[in-house]
């Protein structure tokens, strides 16, 4: 499997992942008729202009199956959590398309954030996930994850709230 840094040709392959992997992960978390409106096209502009954008401080990773096809995708950069102290990486977004989940890709990439995160000197890497997405912490856990006790609303897919833990990780230092 390869993680490699994702260009603005791959807007339409992100937003299509991304639609994928939220359809899969809130299944049983949001109604039905709010994720038949995630539409790939608004989310496949949003990517190509971050992604032209050389001022954006998100990184944007792609894994790759064996023959080429993209799998998994994440998106990560300094944190937005304003308690933060130190140097910390947040994971924006990970996820897998349709096809390739459990296959290794969202492993890859986690560790693919570590290994980033290790060589820019970022002592913890925290991201945010719905707590009633159980997969997702069970995920994280197992890759070395630990809620942290923080929470908080999001109400973006949905007018109704979903609430969010924290879960971070140590960083090693690079060697």
């Amino acid at each position: 499997m390869i993680v490699r840094n994702a260009t603005p040709a791959d807007a339409a392959t992100l937003a299509r992942l991304q639609t994928e992997s939220w359809r899969a992960a809130y299944a049983q978390l949001i109604p039905a008729d709010a994720l038949d409106m995630l539409e790939q096209a608004p989310r496949a502009e949003r990517w190509a202009q971050m992604l032209a954008d050389p001022n954006s401080p998100a990184i944007t990773l792609i894994s790759e199956n064996p023959d080429g096809t993209p799998g998994g995708f994440c998106v990560f950069g300094t944190t937005r959590d304003r308690d933060a102290t130190g140097a910390v990486y947040e994971v924006v977004l990970l996820g897998t398309g349709a096809a390739s989940m459990r296959k290794g890709h969202g492993r890859a990439l986690a560790q693919a954030v570590v290994e980033r995160a290790a060589a820019a000197g970022v002592t913890e890497i925290t991201l945010w996930v719905v707590q009633a997405n159980r997969n997702a912490c069970s995920f994280l856990e197992s890759q070395g994850f630990r809620a942290d006790g923080s929470q908080r609303l999001d109400m973006r897919l949905t007018s109704l709230p979903l609430t969010e833990v924290r879960y971070r990780r140590g960083v090693a230092a690079a060697s």
